[in-house]
């Protein structure tokens, strides 16, 4: 586990998952159909309990201009800059049940931490994120 410092806030636009965890693969699905390539693209998902307790997911993409997200007829996030405690996946789509367990330690970890969920795609790999309370935004 690391501590890892976003310096800025990261522009992101989304679509929200039918449903938690199961419909986050179509929501990825649909994002990635708006978009006229993958090339230069990050890619993000962020996740939170909504107000029944049930857990929203959004598939998110950094824009990549100012004004992406209305072009595309997307929800426009902003992901807040602050520290986070981290933790790599290798490897993530042959070890999807890794991230969940990853996301449990980070969770026990002691720290106060606050959502929401962060998955960071890196190629391969994908950072998870835990915001802790303390940050400022």
């Amino acid at each position: 586990m690391k501590i890892f410092e976003l310096e800025e806030n990261i522009p992101l636009f989304c679509i929200t998952a039918s449903s938690f965890p199961q419909g986050i693969p179509e929501a990825f699905q649909q994002l990635i159909q708006k978009l006229p390539t993958q090339t230069d693209k990050t890619f993000f998902g962020i996740a939170y309990p909504g107000d029944s307790g049930v857990m929203i997911y959004k598939a998110a993409v950094r824009e990549s201009f100012s004004g992406e997200a209305d072009q595309y007829g997307c929800e426009s996030l902003i992901l807040q800059k602050g520290s986070y405690l981290t933790e790599t996946v290798r490897d993530w789509k042959n070890n999807t049940v890794s991230i969940h367990e990853v996301f449990s330690q980070l969770g026990a970890a002691g720290k106060n931490v606050e959502p929401p969920i962060v998955e960071w795609y890196q190629g391969a790999d994908v950072l998870c994120m835990l915001r802790l309370a303390s940050s400022e935004g």
